[in-house]
């Protein structure tokens, strides 16, 4: 009988060890290793036909390959990505995606076969005539001032909206820019 209760406990000790391997593995990867992102801040990210995930960080524009991030360097004479905060991904045709950064106010084409940049000149119409709301609560005290910015291409389209948000009561300001095409 000790044999048989022995047994049971083996046995069962034995079944959650066996269940116990089974899960996920996960790897960390960090801005300190050299495969990781080139900067904790993270914007966008879009993956693209053959798998491959791009990610607009404050320090430009990196490709995952499933296992490391390689960083796209800069060099404006060859017509290459610069490095800057680069907020929005958007997916175009023929292997190519739009970057839009709103540090530099620019906007881009970039080709992910030959990994070539094209800079997209756009024109800022309102510079110093800005549209801006006033969000008011039930009782009619501010809560909230909102300001709209524009862009356009040369041919009078809209490219970007630019908003920058101030709660009353909160210090800082909140941009959000918006990339049209």
């Amino acid at each position: 009988m000790k044999s048989f209760v022995l047994l049971i406990i083996w046995s069962l000790f034995s079944i959650q060890l066996l269940f116990s391997q089974q899960g996920y593995t996960f790897t960390r990867i960090g801005t300190e290793d050299g495969t990781g992102l080139a900067s904790n801040v993270v914007y966008c990210t879009y993956r693209d036909q053959k798998g491959y995930i791009w990610v607009g960080t404050a320090n430009g524009l990196q490709r995952f390959d499933g296992s490391k991030f390689v960083q796209i360097s800069a060099d404006k004479q060859k017509n290459i990505l610069l490095v800057s905060s680069l907020t929005q991904i958007i997916p175009g045709g023929n292997h190519t995606i739009w970057l839009s950064f709103p540090n530099r106010q620019e906007f881009g084409l970039f080709n992910t076969s030959t990994y070539q940049y094209q800079h997209i000149p756009i024109d800022v119409l309102i510079p110093n005539n800005p549209l801006s709301e006033t969000h008011y609560d039930a009782n009619g005290v501010v809560q909230q001032n909102v300001t709209h910015s524009y862009t356009y291409d040369t041919e009078g389209n809209p490219v970007t909206r630019k908003t920058t948000s101030k709660m009353i009561g909160y210090p800082e300001e909140i941009e959000n820019a918006r990339f049209f095409y």
